[in-house]
């Protein structure tokens, strides 16, 4: 039996002026199969606030807000015959919103209406994220510290 080796990776940036996160994924099939739709359980942590969901030309995204599935799969439009073939890697399927991320699983389908799961890639935060956070933790310390120093006094 030929298998699917699935690989999803995504990039989030945080935009502080908004207080939103922007997610990114890429997803990569190393098997032998063409793959049909890849599901994701679990991002962002809570259900119910994905929006802009947008996929690359030739695929489609949908987003079930009671169960918190996010779906990327190939269009029907013989116009656009994009595929998630073997050795392909299709980027980039977007979305935002106000959750950060969290762990999230995927289900692939291929073809054959094969099933293969995994975890996401951890997500990969943009240097600015990574600069925005650490500021952040910097002014809650310093604010509580400062606090914390005129009520001994």
């Amino acid at each position: 039996m030929l298998r699917a080796q699935v690989v999803v990776t995504a990039t989030v940036t945080f935009d502080v002026t908004l207080s939103i996160f922007s997610y990114s994924y890429a997803v990569t099939n190393n098997g032998s199969l063409d793959l049909a739709i890849v599901t994701f359980a679990g991002l962002p942590a809570n259900p119910g606030t994905v929006m802009n969901l947008s996929a690359p030309t030739g695929f489609g995204a949908t987003y079930d807000s009671g169960l918190g599935l996010i779906s990327f799969f190939e269009d029907a439009d013989p116009a656009t015959p994009q595929t998630f073939a073997p050795g392909s890697t299709t980027a980039p399927f977007t979305f935002t919103s106000f959750s950060g991320p969290g762990a999230a699983q995927f289900e692939a389908l291929d073809a054959n209406g094969n099933s293969f799961t995994g975890p996401t890639v951890a997500p990969i935060p943009e240097p600015s994220t990574v600069s925005i956070f650490a500021l952040s933790a910097l002014l809650i310390f310093g604010a509580s510290y400062r606090r914390i120093r005129q009520q001994t006094c």
